[in-house]
């Protein structure tokens, strides 16, 4: 009597007997802590972060190589299951865990494609970018450069020759060798530097603007100025007939006006207090309060 074949999940989990049962490996099990199939399709950075995320997830679960490659046969399909069956094909004595790796990434991760990426990597600076975005895009692509990526001091060096001149220069003073520290440190430094700008006293912001301030002198110089020699209001002209404006001279002084016989002020033109003529602009027949 034959007996029933095992399926992928359990002929995966037979090879894991040895582990005990919250090690042990199923694709079930890896499915539930966020293990998604890829079919070969999208942009090359897709297959790299696929390929990344996977290995985490069965580094975490303890599974051996040979439970990897079943693993990932298992969850590639459409396009990506056609260059797997030809794979299969030319290694007809199975496909190793490090044979696996190279090929996927040689297929869906092309030299030409790495080489343009670490050629951006090498060319990033923050510019217009927070520190977080900066961050985040370096992380992205710094996994590209193994010898940085794996070298704290060369990751934080790396870091630290793309950040904006204004930060750069804070962290020169103490330099970190830890990247998260580094990273935790520039970001301080922005915020600092944003406080301060946002609440430093600033003539402009807590006076009136530049136009403002123009207008408010005008209005200043028009509440000190004097009207000397009628009874009548300011009507906005330098002089109204016998009337004179009296401001500060350049040495502080006043100037002198001749004194008027008739109403005993000082002003300058014919004195018309006890005429019927108006203040403002001399004519008969109306006041200075009727003056159009």
């Amino acid at each position: 009597m034959n007996q029933p074949q095992a399926g992928p999940s359990r002929a995966v989990e037979g090879v894991g007997e040895n582990f005990n049962a919250e090690q042990r490996c199923t694709i079930e099990r890896a499915s539930k802590v966020g293990a998604k199939p890829y079919d070969g399709s999208g942009d090359p950075e897709v297959a790299l972060l696929w390929l990344d995320r996977i290995s985490k997830i069965y580094r975490v679960m303890g599974c051996t190589d040979e439970q990897r490659v079943l693993f990932f046969s298992f969850l590639i399909e459409d396009r990506a299951k056609d260059w797997w069956e030809a794979l299969e094909r030319r290694h007809p004595r199975g496909v190793t865990w490090a044979h696996f790796q190279r090929e996927f990434t040689n297929k869906f991760f092309p030299q030409s494609y790495n080489d343009a990426r670490v050629e951006e990597f090498f060319r990033l600076e923050q510019k217009s970018m927070s520190v977080t975005d900066y961050e985040e895009k370096f992380s992205e692509l710094v996994r590209l450069v193994p010898f940085i990526q794996e070298d704290e001091e060369q990751k934080c060096k790396r870091f630290m020759v793309g950040l904006n001149p204004r930060i750069k220069i804070h962290l020169s003073l103490a330099p970190q060798t830890h990247y998260g520290e580094l990273v935790e440190a520039a970001m301080k430094v922005e915020r600092n530097a944003t406080a301060i700008t946002q609440g430093r006293p600033d003539n402009k912001r807590s006076g009136p603007s530049s136009s403002q301030s123009g207008f408010s002198q005008t209005s200043q110089k028009k509440s000190k100025t004097k009207w000397i020699g009628g009874k009548g209001t300011y009507r906005g002209t330098a002089f109204s007939r016998g009337l004179v404006r009296s401001s500060a001279a350049p040495g502080g002084s006043r100037p002198t006006l001749p004194e008027c016989s008739i109403c005993k002020r000082r002003h300058l033109g014919e004195c018309r207090v006890n005429t019927t003529a108006c203040f403002h602009c001399g004519q008969e027949g109306h006041f200075i309060k009727e003056c159009p």
